[in-house]
C-alpha cells in the first residue's frame, strides 16, 4: 500500500468531503469522535474490499499457473516484471476513483437544477458549456487506454532487454559490448518515451480542462448581467459554491476516476491475455493425472509422440518406448546435441506439449535440470526447497552429492547464504546442489537431465555409483548423459538421433551398432577401461579442483539500503538538474505560478464586481460601466486559459527528466564493477528498471503537479481582504497552517507519520469551525468594522475551497514523497562508481598494436576477492602460462600482485582495452534474444561470410541453414530454441569471430557430445 492510500485511510473525513450528500450531513449531526469513528471504520472496509483483488488470489486463480518452456523465453520475462511491477498497481487506482465515474455525473444534474432554480435560464449556459467537456473528456480517457497499451508494449521490450543485460553482464563485459547494448537500450527506451508522451498530452489536456469550471462561472455571470439582472454577493456566492462542487467532481475526479478506469482496463486485458496464453498452463490438473496406482509400479510410456519447438524447425517424432521401476530402473537417453534428449523430459514433467499420440507417467515425478538453478537462500534450503527437513534424508543425500567437503569448507557450513544463480559458486557446485535438490523429493520417478556434465571425473563416478545407482535402487530414473563410459550398466538405453528414437534396448546389443554407425568406439569404448584407471590414479588431484576452487563468502548479499523515511530535499533538486534545461525548468515554473495566479485573480475581480454592482453602479459618475468589468473579466480569463499551457509544459519537462534518469540508470548499473552484482540480486536490480522507471515516467508528473500548485495564494486573498493584525489567527486555526507545497516545498521535511497525526487533529479544528456559525458573527462585530460582502464572500468561498484543498493536498503531498523514493532509488543506483581503467599505483603504458606477440601470462603474487572487504579466495599465486589470462572483473587492489601478459602489467592498460584481447567461452552460455547474427556480431562489423565460417568451424551451419532466416534466425530470450549444447557451440562461435591471441575455456564442452 502506497503512502497516499495510507493517508486517507488514516483520515476517514476524506470520503466525506468528496461525497457532500447526505451521510456528510448526517455525520456533521454526530459527536465528533462518533464521526470518526464510524467513517474511519466504513472507509478502511471499503478500502481494503476493493484493493484486495488486486494482490491477494481468491479461489478462482489459486491453482497453480506456470510458463511452458517453449514459450518463456519469447520476451515474456519482459512482459511478467512489467505486469508486475506497474499493470497491477493500476487496479489500486481504479479502485479507489471507481465510484467518482457515477457520482460526478449525478452531482452535475442536480448541481444544475438548483442554479436553474437560483438564476434561471442564464445558469442554463454555463452548465451547457460544461456539458459540452464531458464526452471530450471521455474521449481523451479512451485515446489514455490507447496510448498506456502502446506503452505497455514498449514497456516490455525495454524491460525484457534490461533483464537480459542483467543477467547476461559478465558476458557484456567480457567480450566489451557495453555500447552496442546501450544503443539497443536507448533505442528501446526512445520508443517507450514516444508512447509515453501521447499519454502526457492526453493528462496534461484533462489538467487543462480544470479551467472549464471558471469559464463556465463567466459565462453564467455575463449572460446573467446581460439579461437584465444585477449581481448580488447571495447569487454569486451560491453560483461559486454550487460550481465548486462541478470542480472537484467532473473536473479533477472524474477525469482521473476515467483514466484510472481505462489503464485499470488495459491492464485487466494484458493479463487476462497472459494468463489464457498457451504457455500457461494449469499445473494442477497434470500433476492429478500423474498419481500412482499402487499395484503398478511407477512407469512411463510414450507410445508414438510427436512434437514441436516454436521458432525452431526441430521436431520429435514417432517416440514410442516403456520405462518402469522394476526391468528398467535406470534409463540412459543418449545422442548428439540438438536431437532431444531434453525434450524428451520436458515432455514427461509437461512443460511440452504433445501434437500426437500419448503419454502416460504413473508415479510422482522429481527433476534435475540442464541448467543449474538456485535461489537466494542458504544451501540447507536450496537442497530442501518446498519439502519437509528430514535430518538423515539430507545428511544422505548431502553425502551421495559429493557435497560434505564442500560444506565444511564454507564458513557457515550448509547455512552459508548461495546468492542468486549462484554467482560465487563453481559449476560443479551448483549442479551437485541441484541435484541434491531433486534427490531430496521422494518421489517414483526421477528425472536427471546431464547432471554428470559439470563436475569432474572422480565426483562423477561418486554421484553415479552411489546417487543413481544405489540411492535411487528401488526407483526409475531416467537419466540423460553424453558419459558413454557408464551406459554400459545402466538397464535401458534410448538412443535419439535428429527428434527420433534410432535404436533402444540393453548396451550389449543396442549400443554396439550405435557406436559402429558413428564411429565412435575408437575414442569411448575401447580405451573405456583405461580412463577409469587414469581417474582413479588422478582422483586426490581432481577432487581438490572442484571442491577448493572457490570458498563461499559467509553474507553474499548486501541488504538495500533504507533511509529514515523522509525524502531529502537535494533529490528534488536533483530531479530538476536531470532535465538538464534550467531555461524550461525557469519557464514551466513561471507558467505555473501564472496560471494560479490568474486562476486566483479572476475570483479575486468577480468580487471586486460584486462591490461595484451594490455600491457604485447606479452612481452616475461611476469610474467603471459594467460593460468594463464585463471585457476586464474576460482578459483575465483569457489570460487565464493560455496559461493552462503549463500542464503541457509540465509533462515535458518530466518527460526529459525520466528519459535522463533512465540513461544514468543504466549506464551506472553496467558500469559498475562486477561485486555490485555478486551483492544485489537481480530482482532489486530490475525494480530500479521496471517499478521505479514506470512511477517515474506516469504517476510522479500527476501526483507533483497536484502539489507544486501555488494554493497558497487562496489564503493571501483571504487574509488580504480582511484585517490580517485581528483575524490571521482566526484563518489559521481554520487552515491549519495548509499552505500546500509550493516551490519550496518545505513540508515533504516533516515526516508523513507526524505530518498525519497533526492533519488529523486540525481537521476537527475544521469542522467545528465550519459548524460554528458564531464565530463569524463575532469576527464580523468584533471592533465595529465595516466589510464589503464581496470580501466576506470571497473569503467564505475560499475557505470551502481549502477544506478540499487540505484533503486532497495532504494525500498527494504524502504521495508525492511517496513517488520520490523511486527517484531517490534510481540515483542511489545512477551514482554507483564505475569500474577502474587501471589498477591501482600503475601507470599507463601505451601498448605496441601487435601486443600480445607471444601471449605468454605471468602471474606474480596474486591475491583474489569478490569484493574489497572480502576474504581473498585466490592467495599469492605466482606461475607462468602461455594459453590463459583473467579478464580483470575482479579488480586486483594494491599489494595483489600483478598479471601480465608478454611482461606488460595488464593493470597499466585501459580496461577495456585489455578485455578486448581476449575471448573466452563460458561454462553457462549466454545467449540474448534477437538475431542470430545479433549474438555473433552485435557490432555488426563483419560480414556474412566470416560468421558462416565461424558456425561451420562449430559445425552448425548444417543446422542453421536450416532455418528460414538463417543468420537472420529469431533467438528466444535465453536462446531456449536451441539445446544446451548448440548454446555451447553458438559462444565458441562468438570467440573465433573475435580472434583473440588469448583464448580462454571454462568448462567449454561440458554440455556437448563427444564429438
Amino acid at each position: 500500500m502506497d503512502a497516499g492510500k495510507a493517508i486517507e485511510l488514516a483520515h476517514p473525513y476524506e470520503l466525506l468531503q468528496r461525497t457532500d450528500g447526505a451521510l456528510k450531513r448526517l455525520v456533521d449531526g454526530m459527536e465528533e469522535s462518533t464521526a470518526q469513528q464510524l467513517t474511519g471504520i466504513a472507509y478502511q472496509a471499503y478500502g481494503k474490499r476493493l484493493t484486495q483483488p488486486s494482490s491477494t488470489p481468491n479461489g478462482s486463480n489459486r491453482a497453480k499457473m506456470i510458463l511452458c518452456m517453449n514459450n518463456a523465453g519469447d520476451g515474456l520475462s519482459g512482459t511478467v516484471i512489467n505486469l508486475m511491477a506497474n499493470d497491477v498497481s493500476r487496479f489500486d487506482y481504479a479502485v479507489i476513483f471507481f465510484h467518482d465515474l457515477w457520482k460526478g455525473p449525478v452531482e452535475l444534474v442536480i448541481v444544475a437544477v438548483l442554479v436553474y432554480r437560483e438564476i434561471g435560464p442564464a445558469g442554463l449556459i454555463g452548465i451547457g458549456f460544461l456539458l459540452l467537456f464531458i464526452p471530450i473528456q471521455a474521449w481523451l480517457g479512451k485515446q489514455s487506454a490507447r496510448f498506456r497499451m502502446k506503452a505497455a508494449l514498449a514497456t516490455d521490450e525495454r524491460v525484457r532487454l534490461t533483464n537480459e543485460i542483467v543477467h547476461g553482464i559478465q558476458v557484456i563485459k567480457m567480450y566489451v559490448w557495453e555500447k552496442p547494448f546501450e544503443q539497443m537500450a536507448r533505442k528501446l527506451r526512445t520508443k517507450e518515451i514516444k508512447a509515453l508522451r501521447g499519454s502526457a498530452i492526453i493528462k496534461s489536456a484533462l489538467f487543462a480542462l480544470r479551467i472549464v469550471p471558471k469559464v463556465s462561472i463567466f459565462l453564467t455571470l455575463v449572460a446573467y448581467v446581460y439579461f437584465g439582472n444585477a449581481l448580488t454577493a447571495r447569487r454569486v456566492y451560491m453560483l461559486i459554491s454550487f460550481f465548486s462542487v462541478i470542480h472537484h467532481s467532473m473536473v479533477e475526479f472524474w477525469p482521473l476516476a476515467v483514466t484510472s478506469a481505462a489503464e485499470g482496463w488495459i491492464s485487466l486485458k494484458r493479463i487476462q491475455q497472459f494468463l489464457f496464453e498457451e504457455n500457461v498452463r494449469d499445473h494442477g490438473k497434470q500433476a492429478e493425472s500423474r498419481c500412482p496406482h499402487a499395484d503398478v509400479p511407477p512407469y512411463v510410456e510414450f507410445k508414438n509422440v510427436h512434437t514441436s519447438w516454436p521458432n525452431s524447425n526441430f521436431s520429435l517424432q514417432d517416440a514410442s518406448f516403456r520405462v518402469e521401476a522394476t526391468a528398467h530402473r535406470t534409463a540412459a537417453i543418449i545422442g548428439p546435441i540438438g536431437a532431444g534428449k531434453s525434450t524428451l523430459l520436458n515432455l514427461v514433467i509437461g512443460e511440452q506439449s504433445a501434437t500426437h499420440g500419448t503419454i502416460t507417467v504413473n508415479g510422482t515425478v522429481s527433476y534435475c535440470s540442464q541448467k543449474p538453478w538456485l535461489f537466494e537462500g542458504t544451501v540447507q534450503q536450496n537442497v530442501i526447497f518446498v519439502d519437509t527437513y528430514d535430518e538423515t534424508r539430507y545428511r544422505t543425500v548431502v553425502k551421495i552429492c559429493a557435497l560434505e567437503h564442500d560444506i565444511q569448507t564454507w564458513p557457515h557450513g550448509d547455512q552459508t547464504m548461495v546468492g542468486e544463480r549462484g554467482y560465487s559458486l563453481s559449476g560443479g557446485q551448483k549442479a551437485r546442489i541441484n541435484l541434491a535438490r531433486a534427490l531430496y523429493r521422494r518421489a517414483d520417478i526421477y528425472l536427471l537431465d546431464d547432471p554428470l556434465a559439470a563436475v569432474d571425473a572422480h565426483i562423477a563416478n561418486v554421484i553415479f555409483e552411489q546417487a543413481i545407482r544405489d540411492f535411487l535402487q528401488d526407483k526409475l530414473c531416467m537419466l540423460v548423459t553424453h558419459q558413454l563410459k557408464y551406459i554400459h550398466q545402466v538397464e535401458h538405453i534410448i538412443v535419439l538421433e535428429d527428434g527420433k528414437i534410432t535404436s533402444q534396448g540393453h548396451y550389449s546389443k543396442e549400443l554396439s551398432e550405435w557406436f559402429t554407425s558413428h564411429q565412435l568406439s575408437k575414442d569411448q569404448k575401447a580405451p573405456m577401461d583405461k580412463m577409469l584407471e587414469c581417474v582413479e590414479k588422478d582422483e586426490p588431484q581432481v577432487r581438490r579442483t572442484d571442491t577448493q576452487e572457490q570458498t563461499l563468502p559467509a553474507e553474499r548479499n548486501v541488504k538495500e539500503g533504507q533511509e529514515d523515511g523522509t525524502v531529502e530535499f537535494k533529490v528534488y533538486i536533483d530531479f530538476l538538474k536531470s532535465v538538464n534545461s534550467i531555461p524550461i525548468v525557469a519557464f514551466t515554473a513561471l507558467l505555473m505560478i501564472g496560471y494560479q495566479a490568474a486562476s486566483s485573480g479572476t475570483d479575486y475581480f468577480v468580487f471586486i464586481w460584486v462591490d461595484w454592482e451594490e455600491t457604485f453602479s447606479n452612481t452616475v459618475h461611476a469610474l467603471w460601466t459594467t460593460d468594463d468589468h464585463v471585457w476586464f473579466y474576460t482578459g483575465a480569463i483569457v489570460i487565464t486559459i493560455m496559461l493552462t499551457t503549463n500542464s503541457f509544459a509540465f509533462f515535458e519537462m518530466c518527460l526529459k527528466a525520466s528519459l535522463h534518469l533512465h540513461a544514468a540508470l543504466y549506464r551506472g548499473v553496467t558500469e559498475t564493477v562486477m561485486a555490485f552484482f555478486y551483492q544485489n540480486p537481480s530482482g532489486r536490480v530490475m525494480n530500479r528498471f521496471s517499478k521505479d522507471i514506470g512511477l517515474i515516467d506516469t504517476s510522479l508528473p500527476t501526483v507533483m503537479i497536484d502539489s507544486l500548485y501555488v494554493r497558497n495564494l487562496h489564503l493571501r486573498f483571504c487574509i488580504r481582504v480582511l484585517n490580517p493584525a485581528k483575524y490571521l489567527q482566526f484563518f489559521l486555526e481554520l487552515s491549519g497552517i495548509i499552505v500546500i507545497v509550493a516551490l519550496a516545498n518545505y513540508w515533504l521535511l516533516i515526516p508523513t507519520a507526524i505530518m498525519g497525526v497533526v492533519f488529523y487533529l486540525l481537521r476537527g479544528v475544521f469542522l467545528r469551525a465550519a459548524r460554528n456559525v458564531k464565530r463569524v458573527e463575532a469576527i464580523s462585530e468584533c471592533d465595529g468594522n465595516v466589510y464589503h460582502v464581496g470580501n466576506v464572500g470571497l473569503a467564505i468561498t475560499q475557505v470551502l475551497n481549502l477544506i478540499g484543498m487540505c484533503n486532497w493536498g495532504i494525500r498527494q503531498t504524502a504521495e508525492l514523497e511517496n513517488q520520490m523514493t523511486s527517484v531517490e532509488r534510481v540515483f542511489e543506483y545512477a551514482q554507483l562508481g564505475p569500474e577502474p581503467d587501471l589498477a591501482p599505483g600503475v601507470q599507463t603504458i601505451v601498448r605496441n598494436e601487435a601486443w600480445p606477440e607471444n601471449a605468454s601470462i605471468t602471474f606474480r603474487e596474486v591475491y583474489l576477492r569478490y569484493s574489497p572487504t572480502a576474504e581473498p579466495v585466490l592467495k599469492r599465486l605466482s606461475f607462468t602460462i602461455k594459453a590463459k589470462a583473467l579478464f580483470r572483473l575482479t579488480p586486483l587492489h594494491a599489494g595483489d600482485g600483478s598479471i601480465e601478459i608478454d611482461g606488460i602489467n595488464i593493470g597499466s592498460v585501459p580496461l577495456r582495452q585489455s578485455r578486448g584481447l581476449i575471448s573466452i567461452i563460458p561454462q553457462d552460455p549466454v545467449i540474448f534474444s534477437g538475431s542470430l547474427r545479433s549474438n555473433l556480431d552485435p557490432e555488426e562489423r563483419l560480414p556474412d561470410e566470416e560468421l558462416w565460417k565461424a558456425l561451420d568451424q562449430v559445425e552448425l551451419k548444417t543446422t542453421i541453414s536450416t532455418f528460414a532466416g538463417g543468420l537472420n534466425t529469431k533467438m528466444m530470450e535465453g536462446g531456449t530454441n536451441l539445446s544446451a549444447g548448440q548454446r555451447q557451440l553458438i559462444c565458441l562461435a562468438r570467440a573465433i569471430l573475435k580472434g583473440s591471441k588469448i583464448l580462454i575455456l571454462d568448462e567449454a564442452t561440458a554440455n556437448v557430445d563427444p564429438r
